[in-house]
């Protein structure tokens, strides 16, 4: 759209259409576009141009007359209010095109690059204003136009495309590969390439065409040169508009395809996590039936009070067809306090097992419909398809979108996951009081009894049982790791809901007092280093 032979042709037209009209006013209502308004002297149809300095999709056109906003614009260049256009051209062979005013001022705009704007400059070329970056332009010179560099035939070098360019820089380099590749340019040698590049140039000069291809892509080259199917427009600045609302369109398109799925992605993930942590109780409840047989068999010892001695004893196998099972234990213990710690396990196991019953199978349901989801959305390719999408799906999306947020806001605290737990940990004492101020009431805090530390907080989703000892471990030893006693090989780190901590008035950031504690005595370890 802001090719250079494109540029030429889109200033005969502007010029056409801003005969005899004078300044009205500049306005922006969106990001990186000025609208600008003119009023003939002898009609009373105003003229509005757009120019657009998006990287993306830099280009000037007449556009559809709409009245200027009223509220949320920003103004520019009042100064040329009634001043009548006196002239409009391209600087030199570069794409600058210059507005000229009978009060001596002019608009230069700059239609290309990262650094494409608009100018106010007086007769000195001197700014005194601009769209974007006022104050970094202000009282410098405006941009002066570059000639192309032609380089002849004994110069060109590199493949078809590269020695086109070295040719002739004003090319529209959207269709060079497919010129190389409809007329067999590849091998061809750089003299034949500076004939095919030259008589390219002529044409774009002499007749090219006001085309639009494919998904309203403009193409300013002869069919005849490029055969493809096409539309034909009335005018330049008509095929600049239809090619840079399209443009637009599709960036809105692939922006709102790339949101929604994200927010899928994001809920499968999650529901897959939960799924996990449910086929892993179960798993937990095939083994609670082994801890408590094996805990049986401890206590049906001989002699239970006796201390074990070795990680590991035989004993007779009162439940399978072997005559003796190798059971692993701890040493220092005595039997009865081995097997109440197989006992232990197996109260815990089913307890996990109860806490996510069904919600496993709840899971995989809404999984199977979040991925039908986004099979559908991968097959549309239209604005209007999303927006259908989203009307049909809507109270799916919307909920997505509330958590997306919600878990989008930046907490003041490290969220990390433990056993398909959510687990958050406080980064110093007023991120503590904030981990609590956010807390469910049956949440489960952790801190070290023995001095400072982060406060670790397992998310027990409204649940009032205790998660099992497992994670009730990890996360005492991730308490343990952020605190002063982190140097000793054990930290005693005390343990309750979150509803038995209250605060005294006054009380310092991150200092609570406790109510009906627990306190387990564990190895102080990172959350990296415990797996599930």
């Amino acid at each position: 759209m802001n090719n250079y032979y494109t540029l030429k042709q889109v200033t005969l037209e502007l010029r056409q259409a801003l005969q005899n009209t004078a300044f009205s006013e500049a306005v922006s209502f969106r990001k990186n576009r000025l609208e600008l308004y003119f009023h003939p002297l002898e009609s009373s149809n105003p003229v509005q141009i757009t120019f657009s300095c998006d990287p993306k999709r830099v280009s000037i056109f007449r556009s559809t007359y709409f009245p200027p906003k009223k509220k949320d614009i920003v103004s520019f260049f009042s100064s040329l209010e009634d001043n009548l256009i006196k002239k409009i051209e391209l600087a030199g062979k570069d794409r600058l095109l210059d507005f000229k005013f009978n009060g001596g001022l002019s608009l230069r705009f700059q239609l290309f690059g990262h650094g494409a704007n608009c100018y106010l400059y007086d007769q000195q070329d001197t700014i005194i204003g601009s769209f974007r970056g006022e104050r970094k332009f202000l009282h410098k010179k405006i941009p002066q136009p570059q000639a192309p560099q032609y380089k002849q035939v004994e110069e060109l070098n590199g493949d078809a495309e590269a020695m086109m360019i070295q040719r002739d820089p004003k090319l529209p380099r959207r269709w060079l590969a497919d010129l190389v590749t409809h007329h067999n340019l590849e091998s061809s040698s750089p003299n034949e390439i500076a004939v095919f590049t030259d008589n390219l140039s002529e044409v774009l000069t002499d007749r090219p065409v006001a085309d639009l291809v494919n998904d309203s892509e403009l193409c300013i080259i002869p069919d005849d040169l490029l055969p493809m199917e096409r539309e034909h427009m009335n005018s330049f600045n008509e095929a600049v508009r239809i090619a840079y609302s399209a443009q637009t369109r599709n960036e809105k398109l692939h922006h709102n395809k790339k949101r929604l799925k994200s927010l899928l992605e994001a809920e499968q993930k999650r529901l897959k996590s939960r799924i996990k942590e449910a086929d892993n109780a179960i798993k937990a409840l095939e083994r609670a039936e082994t801890y408590e047989q094996y805990g049986n068999m401890l206590m049906s010892s001989p002699n239970p009070n006796a201390i074990v001695e070795f990680d590991q004893i035989e004993v007779p196998d009162l439940y399978g067809g072997n005559e003796t099972v190798k059971i692993p234990v701890k040493q220092g213990l005595n039997w009865i306090d081995n097997a109440s710690r197989y006992y232990k396990k197996a109260r815990d196991a089913r307890r996990s097992a109860e806490m996510t019953e069904g919600m496993g199978e709840q899971a995989r349901e809404r999984l199977k419909k979040i991925e039908l989801l986004h099979r559908e959305l991968s097959d549309i390719y239209t604005l209007d398809g999303i927006r259908e999408f989203e009307d049909q799906h809507a109270s799916i999306l919307s909920g997505l979108e509330r958590a997306g947020a919600t878990g989008a806001k930046a907490k003041p605290f490290k969220v990390i996951q433990l056993n398909g737990y959510e687990v958050w940990v406080g980064k110093n004492a007023k991120s503590n009081d904030a981990l609590l101020r956010n807390a469910h009431k049956e949440d489960l805090w952790f801190h070290s009894r023995d001095g400072a530390g982060s406060h670790v907080l397992i998310r027990m989703a409204g649940k009032k049982e205790f998660p099992d000892q497992q994670l009730i471990g990890k996360a005492a030893a991730v308490a343990a790791h952020h605190s002063k006693a982190s140097g000793s090989s054990l930290v005693p780190v005390r343990y309750a809901k979150r509803k038995h901590l209250r605060k005294a008035k006054g009380a310092p950031p991150g200092e609570v007092k406790v109510d009906h504690e627990e306190v387990i005595l564990t190895e102080p370890k990172p959350a990296d280093q415990l797996s599930d």
